[in-house]
């Protein structure tokens, strides 16, 4: 179950009751423990419900159509920005020269209206919603929020942008990057509820196919029957609307997600102890350790599956299909070739070239992903027993907050956080603890915790440092001795409880990227005049920002005004340009 959490204050029910659990202690030895448990509802106000959709033949072949149209509205509006095709789509910056797109035209039913001239497949098909919305559509809202992750750039800059690699950063939907969801709004009142196991929903209601058969109701399973939608415990949505996000995922599942306002959920409260404040470490050999001494086991569900999963992809990389590299080679070829005869195909005199798939390629390729998703369904499964034993028994939560992104750029290290999901870990702790009304700090990034005595506070220096292998801290100063983890969640709370007391806030990690300095430095050893600069006046104009200047800062060279990418393309071009004039001297 996927959730959005925004919690209200002062919004608990008056339902409660006791629910005793058998369960096994942290030790995983023989004793049993009996805990007790008070359920109260929560109200939420904002809730997302995920559960599986199950389609039959002309439904999914219409769904699949209405994500065909999407990836043809979507790639023809970057067509048509990349190459400047309508004027009203953009519009000029501050500057009065420099191009924007024009996001208010884009979302607009007159740009729908054009879209649906442009690709006549579209209409009839594709909801407008799908399209437009602001809240979900694919390109009011999708398309938007791309453009500004990478820096609400001019037009030209971001359809041409590239990475590291001279890949082009803003993709094309296409066979091996497809478009996977659209977004509608529908009345609650197409949602049909008898009971958990018997969940009906008609997205289409005036769809017919091609034999006047209507689209008909689709089964949910799935469907979270601890939901309430008001104090009296009603299972049915009493709002008038609901947004619903429809998915498919690599196995061809299809998932619906709902987006529910003002729900009321359980939470459950342990009573046979006292709740207390407790620090929560992150880490891999355990997903999570808390002051107290429990560690929640790391099951490493993918590394467990990953022969299996290697198995497929080594078959994959035999069969015919785009993990092979014949295939790539023979599609690339026949593609050039369509390019090369693209008029006698458009008159009928050739056939295309087409180069496609193989079954058993395609066989391998879901029986990978079978197995990708079982380990994800499993990972999460764990994660939410953790969670809520941990909320169960806390009064205020203390938490880290790793550089997750980092830590990922490490090859080795990478795999295993991955297989960890600590950042999902850490998510699923935050919204639960605003669901249960307890408090939630974040403890500064910068702040030492496993290299800190939660004894004595020496924090330990150079070689006294603990490395990824040693698993027991050892204090030089107290001669304090304990599990790393078990040490660190302790420093955690104590870190938290102080920040608190001082006035600091939680931690939030900053959006923005932190700004890097460039000094001028020479071209070469045999050039040390001529430097290498960073122009901030060419950034702010939304050019390259390298430039080539003298000891006084004069520029020599600007790239006729465009400006180098990189230092190392500034570099090179003043030896060549050295170079030839050596030639030309020589050859005079």
């Amino acid at each position: 179950m996927l959730v959005t959490t925004s919690l209200e204050a002062g919004s608990s029910a008056t339902c409660s009751r006791v629910v005793h659990a058998i369960t096994r202690n942290t030790d995983m030895n023989d004793t049993i423990t009996a805990r007790k448990y008070d359920i109260s509802l929560v109200k939420i106000a904002s809730y997302t419900m995920k559960a599986r959709l199950y389609p039959n033949i002309h439904q999914e072949k219409y769904m699949q159509a209405i994500l065909d149209g999407i990836r043809k509205a979507s790639n023809g509006t970057k067509y048509c920005l990349k190459n400047h095709l309508y004027p009203e789509l953009e519009k000029p910056g501050k500057d009065g020269v420099t191009m924007f797109p024009d996001w208010k035209y884009i979302g607009s039913s007159a740009w729908l209206e054009k879209l649906r001239d442009l690709y006549p497949g579209i209409r009839g098909i594709v909801p407008g919603a799908s399209l437009s919305s602001s809240v979900g559509g694919a390109i009011a809202c999708d398309l938007k929020k791309g453009w500004e992750k990478l820096g609400k750039l001019p037009t030209d800059k971001w359809m041409n942008l590239k990475d590291k690699k001279g890949r082009p950063r803003v993709k094309n939907y296409c066979k091996r990057f497809p478009r996977t969801s659209f977004w509608i709004q529908i009345p609650t009142d197409r949602i049909k509820y008898v009971d958990e196991k018997h969940v009906w929903i008609n997205l289409f209601p005036t769809k017919k196919f091609e034999d006047d058969t209507p689209f008909g109701r689709i089964r949910i399973r799935g469907w979270n029957s601890k939901i309430t939608f008001d104090e009296n415990g009603s299972p049915v949505p009493v709002q008038k609307n609901v947004g619903v996000r429809i998915s498919i995922n690599a196995c061809g599942e299809w998932y619906i997600a709902f987006s529910f306002q003002n729900a009321y959920r359980p939470v459950k409260v342990r009573t046979d102890i006292e709740r207390t404040p407790i620090g929560i470490d992150p880490g891999i050999k355990y997903s999570l350790t808390d002051s107290d001494g429990e560690h929640y086991e790391n099951r490493r569900h993918k590394e467990r599956l990953q022969d299996q999963i290697n198995f497929y992809k080594d078959q994959m990389s035999r069969r015919q299909g785009s993990c092979n590299a014949e295939f790539r080679k023979n599609r690339k070829e026949a593609w050039k070739w369509n390019d090369e005869h693209k008029e006698e195909i458009e008159a009928g005199k050739a056939e295309r070239k087409s180069v496609a798939e193989s079954k058993r390629y395609l066989k391998a390729k879901y029986r990978a992903a079978r197995l990708e998703k079982k380990a994800v369904d499993r990972r999460n499964n764990d994660q939410g027993v953790m969670t809520s034993e941990i909320i169960a028994k806390a009064s205020h939560l203390y938490l880290e907050s790793p550089d997750i992104k980092a830590i990922m750029q490490d090859q080795e290290m990478g795999i295993l956080a991955a297989d960890a999901a600590m950042g999902e870990n850490l998510l699923k702790l935050k919204y639960k603890a605003e669901w249960s009304g307890i408090g939630y700090h974040a403890i500064d990034r910068e702040a030492p915790s496993t290299q800190k005595c939660s004894a004595c506070g020496y924090v330990l220096k150079d070689d006294e440092k603990l490395k990824l292998g040693d698993r027991e801290f050892i204090c030089p100063v107290c001669g304090h001795k304990e599990d790393r983890d078990e040490n660190a969640a302790k420093v955690i709370l104590a870190t938290g409880k102080q920040e608190e007391a001082d006035g600091i806030p939680s931690y939030v990690p900053p959006k923005e990227k932190p700004v890097r300095e460039y000094k001028d430095t020479p071209v070469s050893k045999k050039h040390p005049d001529v430097f290498v600069h960073f122009s901030n006046e060419m950034k702010e104009a939304y050019k390259n920002p390298f430039v080539l200047v003298d000891k006084d800062g004069n520029v020599i060279d600007d790239a006729q005004g465009y400006g180098f990418t990189k230092a190392a393309d500034a570099r090179k071009y003043w030896n060549d340009h050295i170079r030839k004039k050596k030639k030309a001297a020589e050859a005079v």
